[in-house]
């Protein structure tokens, strides 16, 4: 039988202490492919090159987060895009307006020479109320300009007093009030009911003034408006129960004279 020269590799744990010229060699374990796994990073990079290789339609590439260390707070606060707009910062698409709330409500009255308008507003205290606006028409004399000049109009807010008055007028409950010493210039207001409508006017220091016919049908519009503010701002009272309370203050402000009707036009 042939002997191969080749000195052979002694086997481990054999107490065999290899000579001299000899180097040992540690054995190489075989990869199994299918048992070799990436971890870590590792994974994410093999799946991001997996998911550039393949049909890349929809394709979201991941990124590898870094993980939190000990300690670290992570910044919950909402991004600029994501920052939250609280009603009141709300602005609206004309001309830059805070949002108005749900139960405003505004009305106009067109006339040959002056224009009025009525809207729900609230006072600084936070009463319910109304306010009434007045503007001169642009051109009286022009029929076609139909343009008012409300950069020159005249604002007046009724107090929490004046509102039940104002609302009694304009349900004809009242034939006259008249309304004045509103602001620095004395701004004033005067309601009539002329039967077949409602005569408004108003005036003040250094104002022009306004005047306009408001037909009867506008009128009450405007008195129901009144109406529904004032009871807006009791609790649990309803516009029929508001109502009467008005008609029983008229009756009695009637009877005493207690309150200023409007002056007589001559």
């Amino acid at each position: 039988m042939h002997q191969s020269n080749l000195r052979q590799p002694p086997r481990e744990n054999s107490g065999f202490e290899p000579q001299a010229g000899y180097t040992r060699q540690a054995p190489q374990r075989p990869v199994n492919q299918h048992m070799h796994r990436p971890v870590g990073s590792q994974r994410v990079a093999q799946q991001n090159t997996e998911s550039e290789q393949g049909a890349g339609i929809g394709y979201q590439k991941m990124t590898h987060q870094r993980p939190m260390q000990a300690g670290h707070v992570q910044d919950r606060s909402p991004s600029p895009a994501q920052s939250v707009t609280r009603p009141e910062q709300q602005r609206g698409a004309d001309n830059d307006k805070p949002v108005r709330p749900d139960w405003f409500l505004q009305l106009n009255t067109y006339g040959g020479k002056c224009a009025f308008q009525l809207e729900t507003s609230q006072t600084k205290d936070g009463w319910y109320t109304v306010n009434i606006e007045s503007a001169p028409r642009e051109n009286p004399n022009d029929q076609s300009n139909k343009r008012y000049l409300w950069n020159k109009k005249t604002v007046l807010q009724m107090t929490k007093s004046e509102l039940p008055i104002l609302t009694a007028v304009l349900l004809g409950l009242l034939p006259s009030a008249r309304f004045d010493n509103h602001g620095p210039n004395g701004k004033c207001l005067e309601v009539i009911n002329q039967g077949k409508n409602f005569f408004f006017k108003t005036s003040g220091s250094g104002l022009s003034m306004h005047v306009a016919p408001v037909p009867t049908v506008d009128a009450f519009l405007y008195g129901s408006m009144a109406l529904t503010q004032y009871a807006r701002n009791f609790k649990g009272l309803s516009t029929e129960s508001a109502m009467d309370v008005i008609s029983r203050l008229a009756n009695q402000l009637s009877d005493q004279g207690g309150y200023k009707p409007a002056e007589v036009r001559k």
